[in-house]
């Protein structure tokens, strides 16, 4: 299994000062969870990043491969095994959001795509691109748009 931790110090400070005012997280993590699920959602549904950024169009060779054997989205095979296996957990200390999809060829197909990649594969060097769809970056901090609704869904229960 593949973990990338938020490293986001403003998220994590108000989540500290939720703590210290209401103890048990469940309830706020389960809404962040919800959240967190939907964006990640929301990209494969409209094929963008989850700050808004189209993803990178693709290759001829994808496009042929999809015409033979189904599906037609980016990101999205006939079975849709990447969407399908999206899930998340909450408990009191922790949210996890994630998907369980890995390539025929061997490559952790969700980091691959994530972050893009300059090889996958055994047998020949491939290149991905980078298409986002969980909205975290590369360095584990959150993307800027979906960090403020994470503060609001976290200041709604300060506030409450």
């Amino acid at each position: 299994m593949i973990q990338i931790e938020i490293q986001s110090a403003d998220v994590m400070g108000a989540i500290e000062q939720l703590h210290r005012k209401i103890g048990n997280l469940s309830e706020p993590m389960g809404d962040i969870g919800n959240y967190l699920m939907n964006m990640t959602e929301e990209s494969f549904d409209n094929e963008r990043s989850p700050d808004g950024e189209a993803w990178h169009p693709l290759a001829e060779s994808t496009l042929r491969y999809k015409a033979k054997y189904g599906g037609h989205k980016i990101l999205q095979s006939k079975d849709s095994n990447t969407v399908r296996s999206l899930s998340h957990d909450a408990s009191d200390t922790s949210v996890i959001v994630g998907v369980n999809a890995y390539s025929s060829k061997g490559y952790e197909y969700p980091i691959a795509h994530q972050f893009g990649t300059d090889k996958a594969g055994r047998s020949k060097s491939v290149r991905i691109e980078a298409r986002p769809f969980f909205p975290i970056t590369q360095d584990g901090e959150l993307v800027d748009n979906v960090k403020v609704e994470v503060l609001e869904i976290i200041m709604g229960y300060l506030e409450g």
